[in-house]
């Protein structure tokens, strides 16, 4: 009989080293987030583990056998939780009321008290895990044991002490630290995850950071470089007007100038101050937008009047180019005539749009108007250069010019786009553009 319990003790401790394979493997990872469809076949896994315990178990008497389930279900309610437990109980007690017997009532009651107690401990104890886990797993097999000792009780009354003093010292000093041992075994799973998971995190990590840093690096050098692009244009474009003004201030000085050249003159002087300042403030403005010095200001505002004022402003310019209509298309009257935002800014966005427009076109026509919608749609549009679409992305960006030998002919800083795709989306909106070259271009924008 001795020989036939410690093999059955061997295959039971062959079935829970299964069993902590059953965690490592298929259960510890992403434990939180497990479905329903998961804890269901766990519980079925363990609950086929549990019926195999059953059948290597020793027999004490006919009717009465011994195994290991008590530390298979308790340590299955502590680290794999509900529902998984409770699948397990249903399967290992329906096995057991299945076999019979004088001890399928110690049986049951076992099978269901060590499920809970495991379950009980995992919920009111959290924090087992954190310092004195081996205690903790050794107090929570010596529970379970009482237990199971306290259950014999359901046996016929002529077993009842036979049967005690014959198990009483291997529950409470064999069965206990076996719970522990197969406890700390599993902990050390979980902790060898965790590691690992840490490990690939601390991986991921460096390497994303790895990314960054080079792209913060590359982003540093295409900084510096537009940097350098836009003090090169910077100085070009302040050195034409400056120039200008110099040097036709000194053909001022000449007392035999005639009338006629002296206002032409005196025209290009104006001109070039006038470009000179509109530099200056593109400059001031960028800056002021950077270190979010700019807020908008909403207000009520008359559509209809305002595109009518941006009009008559840009005509001026646009009269330059005799082979360029500008025009404003007829606002219906019953189209939204007021909408809050602030009037200032929206101005800007559509002086800064027509006047590139207007700079850009050599023939056929400039238009700009509204259209209705869940959104107003403001559009500009026009027939000139086009944009190559590789460059659609990048045309709003600071410093940025990318029109080739005609951006340098009509010059620029290459901040007015940067500045109104910011005042766009400061005041809620996007903006988009459609072009391609020689095909002229729609800029739209669009305002809650």
């Amino acid at each position: 009989m001795q020989g036939s319990i410690f093999i059955a003790l061997l295959q039971n401790i062959a079935v829970l080293l299964a069993f902590s394979m059953v965690y490592e493997n298929f259960w510890i990872k992403n434990e939180d987030s497990k479905s329903l469809l998961a804890k269901g076949l766990t519980g079925l896994i363990i609950g086929g583990i549990g019926i195999l315990l059953i059948y290597t178990r020793w027999i004490y008497i006919p009717g009465i056998g011994f195994d290991t389930r008590s530390v298979l279900l308790s340590v299955t309610g502590l680290f794999f939780g509900g529902i998984p437990t409770m699948i397990a109980i249903a399967i290992t007690a329906g096995m057991r009321i299945y076999i019979g017997g004088g001890g399928v009532l110690m049986g049951v009651a076992v099978i269901v008290s060590s499920g809970l107690i495991g379950l009980l401990w995992r919920y009111l104890r959290p924090q087992w895990k954190e310092k004195n886990y081996a205690l903790e797993l050794l107090a929570m097999g010596f529970l379970v044991h009482v237990a199971m000792l306290s259950s014999t009780l359901l046996l016929p009354s002529e077993n009842f002490l036979p049967t005690v003093k014959v198990i009483a010292i291997p529950l409470l000093f064999l069965y206990s630290p076996a719970t522990m041992l197969l406890g700390v075994l599993m902990l050390g799973q979980w902790n060898n995850y965790q590691n690992r998971k840490a490990k690939e995190e601390l991986r991921e990590a460096e390497q994303r950071l790895n990314k960054e840093l080079v792209q913060a690096k590359e982003k540093a050098e295409e900084s510096d470089r537009l940097k350098s692009s836009f003090l090169a244009n910077l100085s070009h474009e302040i050195r034409t007007p400056m120039n200008a003004i110099l040097g036709f201030t000194d053909l001022l000085i000449d007392p035999n100038l005639s009338m006629e050249r002296r206002e032409r003159y005196n025209t290009i002087i104006q001109n070039s101050g006038n470009h000179l300042i509109s530099i200056i403030d593109d400059i001031i403005e960028i800056s002021k937008i950077e270190t979010n010095q700019v807020k908008a200001h909403i207000s009520k505002v008359n559509i209809h009047n305002l595109l009518k004022e941006v009009h008559q402003l840009m005509t001026v310019n646009a009269q330059k180019n005799p082979n360029v209509e500008f025009r404003l298309p007829v606002i219906p009257e019953n189209a939204v005539q007021y909408f809050q935002t602030d009037e200032l800014k929206l101005k800007q966005i559509l002086i800064n749009l027509v006047g590139n427009a207007i700079k850009f076109t050599e023939t056929g026509y400039v238009e700009f108007g509204y259209e209705e919608g869940a959104q107003l749609t403001f559009f500009i549009r026009d027939t000139g250069c086009g944009i190559n679409p590789a460059h659609h992305d990048i045309i709003f960006e600071r410093f940025r010019q990318v029109g080739g030998d005609i951006s340098i002919i009509k010059g620029g800083s290459g901040l007015g786009l940067a500045i109104v795709k910011a005042y766009v989306e400061m005041l809620g909106g996007k903006i988009t553009v459609e072009s391609e070259p020689e095909k002229g271009s729609l800029f739209k924008f669009t305002l809650p």
